[in-house]
């Protein structure tokens, strides 16, 4: 095998960018969000039988945190992204944040099915400008960056350590 047998899981992006999502889509992506976080053991046991021929585990991972900032995210690029139907990145960017989110919901369940989101996590980067750059009004994207600024310097102080020069 020439690439890493997880990668498989990035042939969904192609199609997916070229998708256009309208209202009626989002209900049912919500709702098969919430089906699939309540039975995401039972989905990720077969899933794993099904890839690797074998009974899995659960590992119980507890990796909420970063499934809950994806939503936020997601949510925010929504409330604040640009209402034109043919901004193709930012279509593109948010597809593939759904596609995110559904692997982060199995990421609770095994530090495997955590690693198949690391191909989507990387539009985070991209999802985030392109939203403060479609912002037309001067005083949300001034506001958007100082939150995107303290955002980002208290996850260094977290990050870093607690003492002096403890980096």
């Amino acid at each position: 095998i020439s690439f890493h047998a997880s990668a498989v899981i990035f042939i969904a992006a192609y199609p997916l960018r070229y998708a256009v999502l309208d209202k009626r889509h989002y209900y049912f992506i919500v709702l098969g969000f919430i089906m699939t976080f309540i039975f995401r053991s039972k989905i990720f046991l077969f899933m794993y039988r099904t890839y690797n021929g074998e009974e899995g585990k659960i590992e119980g991972t507890n990796a909420y945190t970063m499934l809950f900032i994806m939503i936020i995210i997601l949510i925010i690029s929504y409330i604040f992204g640009s209402k034109d139907k043919n901004n193709f990145n930012l279509n593109i960017y948010k597809n593939y944040m759904l596609v995110s989110i559904f692997l982060q919901i199995f990421a609770s369940q095994s530090n495997v099915a955590m690693r198949t989101t690391y191909y989507y996590y990387l539009f985070i980067t991209l999802l985030i400008p392109e939203v403060m750059g479609n912002q037309r009004d001067k005083r949300m994207k001034v506001l958007a960056i100082a939150v995107l600024v303290i955002a980002l310097l208290y996850f260094f102080h977290i990050t870093t350590g607690n003492g002096y020069l403890n980096v």
